[in-house]
């Protein structure tokens, strides 16, 4: 089904309700009730080969892991994901090979990226979530780049994750505005992450003041410019930037460590 005759059948806005509530409390870092809220929404559809926007909101609980970090919660899931259900099924894929790269392993990390690659060939992916929207397969071609470029990254390989995270951000940029997301986790909060890292500090800047204009007021991207502006000692905004983020973050669980786990 599209998104539009979900809506016609008239069971739609409730599970809506909770998955702007998830996608609202991860903004905020608040953990425990993404959580809450992501598996109530999981609980309250039934998905199927051809409901793909039911399979993204059954698999919300997984992209509120990844959001949060959390990733030996990640590996030790045991979902149960049904083999027809490509799009929830290369979800998975994506959260455990974040999770994989993040804690090193790099060889089940891109066997994840390689089974999610073979998912994304379903051609159901392709239908529209509704008329006038994007299709999973766009959003899959997003987790995809940002799976490929986690794992070049923390391999020491700079230049191709950098490469593969700016195919994500394509892609990203590419998707028409709906609440939530179809894709919760920008890209530019990874690139301007990764260019911290590199010491990179101008570069990083200029990708959260971008950021900032895709996503307007985020606290992710206001601490990893805070940080930025930080680390090149220039001072005269950041009391302003502080304040912002410490407000985004001000009912979160704990203040995340910069801009992307």
């Amino acid at each position: 089904d599209s998104l539009a005759k979900v809506i016609y059948k008239g069971d739609y806005h409730v599970p809506h309700y909770f998955a702007v509530d998830a996608y609202c409390a991860l903004s905020g870092a608040m953990y425990k009730k993404a959580m809450s809220k992501s598996y109530d929404l999981r609980n309250m559809v039934q998905p199927a080969h051809d409901k793909i926007y039911l399979q993204y909101a059954y698999m919300f609980p997984s992209l509120a892991l990844v959001r949060m970090g959390k990733w030996q919660e990640i590996l030790k899931d045991t979902t149960s994901i049904h083999p027809e259900w490509s799009f929830a099924g290369l979800l998975d894929d994506f959260a455990k090979g974040m999770a994989y790269a993040k804690t090193g392993s790099f060889v089940p990390a891109q066997k994840h990226l390689e089974q999610l690659r073979e998912k994304k060939k379903d051609k159901i992916l392709t239908e529209k979530f509704a008329p006038h929207s994007n299709s999973p397969y766009e959003c899959a071609t997003v987790a995809e780049n940002i799976l490929d470029a986690n794992i070049l990254f923390y391999q020491g390989k700079h230049t191709a994750a950098i490469a593969a995270i700016k195919n994500a951000m394509l892609a990203e940029d590419s998707l028409l505005y709906s609440e939530p997301k179809a894709w919760m986790l920008p890209a530019r909060q990874y690139l301007g992450s990764f260019y911290l890292k590199m010491k990179q500090y101008k570069k990083a800047e200029k990708v959260y003041r971008d950021d900032l204009v895709w996503n307007p007021g985020n606290g992710w991207s206001l601490l990893g410019l805070h940080q930025s502006l930080v680390a090149q000692r220039k001072n005269h905004e950041l009391k302003k930037i502080k304040m912002l983020y410490m407000n985004s973050f001000s009912e979160a669980d704990q203040l995340p460590p910069g801009s992307a786990y």
